[in-house]
């Protein structure tokens, strides 16, 4: 997936930016993060995470609210790893490595993180787990937990979004294809085929395949627009 700018460089900026606007507690725990210098040490899970597997999938952190704030349903202040807000979507995408989770936990730590989990599904949140052990070892699979976990939290695709889907997906096995295709693909007539059609390829979703007198008669897939959207399936 080739990106417009390094990981490094767009975290710097990010990061800053939500030091610079945060106060109290919740500055305490960026900074307390930012003090966690060695990448390949467990302590760097959370940006670790973001490099391995957010970063690769959506090549932004804009998305994202490092240590978010918040009350859950139970009334207890919370802080998430990595909070996602794009109403009507909450997502908190937490990396747990085994020490803090696990190994040194408590009876009331290990209570405390289900506690923590239901308080925030009283308001809404979708809770995204991820063990530091498979980022470190397992980085695509992640990538792919996390894009189908994403998709499936997403709103109910409108009726043109769904053709969109369809026929990005139909170019990938029958290219070149033609408009009566496309008619057949989503049992519409022609003009709304050619409309939609002439939408994909001006976004570049998918490519015209060479044109006759007056009109495009082939369309084709766009590898480059493609390429990280159909992932191998991988395996833990």
């Amino acid at each position: 997936m080739e990106l417009d700018q390094s990981f490094d460089e767009a975290y710097e900026v990010w990061f800053r930016k939500h030091l610079k606007e945060s106060a109290g507690d919740r500055r305490l725990q960026l900074e307390r993060r930012a003090a966690k210098a060695d990448p390949n040490d467990q302590a760097c899970a959370e940006t670790r995470f973001l490099r391995e597997v957010w970063w690769p999938v959506y090549g932004e952190l804009e998305s994202l609210i490092p240590e978010y704030e918040i009350v859950d349903g139970l009334g207890k202040t919370r802080y998430l790893d990595h909070a996602m807000i794009r109403y009507p979507v909450l997502a908190d995408l937490e990396v747990d490595g085994y020490a803090s989770h696990q190994k040194d936990a408590s009876r009331w730590s290990f209570a405390d993180d289900r506690r923590r989990d239901a308080g925030l599904r009283m308001l809404g949140w979708d809770v995204l787990r991820i063990a530091y052990s498979d980022v470190q070892a397992y980085p695509l699979a992640c990538q792919q937990l996390l894009r189908r976990r994403m998709i499936s939290i997403a709103p109910k695709a409108t009726q043109k979004q769904e053709w969109v889907e369809r026929v990005i997906q139909y170019s990938i096995y029958h290219s070149p294809f033609t408009i009566k295709d496309v008619m057949a693909l989503l049992r519409i007539s022609e003009n709304p085929a050619r409309k939609l059609l002439r939408e994909l390829v001006g976004k570049q979703l998918i490519l015209s395949a060479g044109t006759g007198d007056k009109r495009v008669r082939f369309y084709q897939k766009n590898d480059h627009y493609l390429r990280g959207r159909n992932p191998q399936v991988i395996k833990f």
